[in-house]
């Protein structure tokens, strides 16, 4: 079965909740997925008072989780954590623990190390240790109807938002984000969308959207041709050029969610869902002209 436009919007949403989120924020992200996901199962612990929270974020039929979300993954002080966690959820809950679960957002995965220690510390104590990375917890998000979905994430776009994109829409855009003066630059080359989606390493939730945004990328080039200020197109091409540059610094060759920091900033933020597929439809226009992300073309 075919996956809905809004299930893509909300991937593209999780993968950028997911990994900006740290410390407190992201352990709120699990307890809002967990909740909703399994509300006859799941318990949610809190810190109380200076008994703490027992070195347990959440339980669930005798999986205990703790969330782990630093602001830079290092194996010493994750390796650590992990034993000051495991040993103390298990000396406080006992036999109840049947699993411990550390659910973490590392880009990467654990490093080898932290699996070793893993795997020494549930042969000394006869419980089994497991690990949660952001794609095993989007698969509870993924399971959910769209409206819980909504109550986390927002909303998005349909694919009527999308392709009934008017001039009226790409205004807001273009007026708030043609505010520098252009460049002198020329508008780059046209690549086939589905090269470009190849070379770029993006997933096929972000390939549905780009595909979907292709269908108006004229619409936006109309709109831009018939624009009032002649050099509209430049300023949009520099303004997207230059926040290409400076995120694709931040991502680390993680192209899935450079592309959703893209289509945050092609939609202003807006929690308008009409607003949010003009948005992608702008994007997707520099995606096809070349403008952002690597060119398909073979030179």
């Amino acid at each position: 079965m075919s996956q809905s436009v809004e299930h893509h919007f909300h991937h593209l949403s999780y993968q950028l909740k997911v990994l900006e989120s740290d410390g407190t924020a992201f352990q709120a992200l699990f307890e809002s997925i967990m909740s909703r996901a399994h509300p006859d199962n799941f318990q949610a612990v809190r810190t109380y008072g200076n008994q703490g929270d027992w070195k347990c974020d959440g339980r669930m039929n005798g999986q205990y989780f703790q969330c782990y979300a630093p602001d830079a993954m290092k194996e010493a002080r994750l390796r650590a954590k992990m034993s000051a966690d495991y040993e103390g959820c298990l000396a406080r809950w006992k036999e109840d623990v049947r699993t411990w679960t550390l659910v973490h957002n590392g880009k990467s995965g654990l490093p080898p190390g932290a699996c070793t220690l893993a795997d020494q510390l549930a042969e000394k104590h006869g419980v089994a240790i497991t690990q949660w990375n952001r794609h095993r917890l989007w698969q509870e998000l993924d399971a959910l109807p769209l409206h819980k979905r909504e109550e986390i994430l927002g909303s998005v776009p349909s694919r009527k938002d999308v392709q009934s994109v008017t001039f009226a829409e790409l205004k807001v855009i273009v007026d708030y984000l043609a505010r520098t003066n252009p460049d002198a630059t020329q508008v780059g080359p046209v690549s086939t969308p589905e090269e470009k989606i190849s070379v770029n390493h993006l997933s096929s939730y972000a390939g549905q959207l780009i595909r979907l945004g292709v269908a108006q990328t004229r619409q936006v080039q109309d709109y831009i041709d018939r624009h009032p200020d002649p050099s509209v197109g430049e300023v949009l091409k520099k303004r997207f050029s230059e926040e290409y540059g400076h995120l694709r610094e931040e991502v680390d060759g993680d192209n899935d969610l450079l592309f959703g920091k893209m289509y945050r900033f092609a939609s202003i933020g807006s929690e308008n869902a009409r607003i949010q597929g003009a948005g992608l439809a702008v994007l997707v226009h520099f995606f096809v002209t070349c403008d952002v992300f690597e060119s398909g073309r073979i030179p």
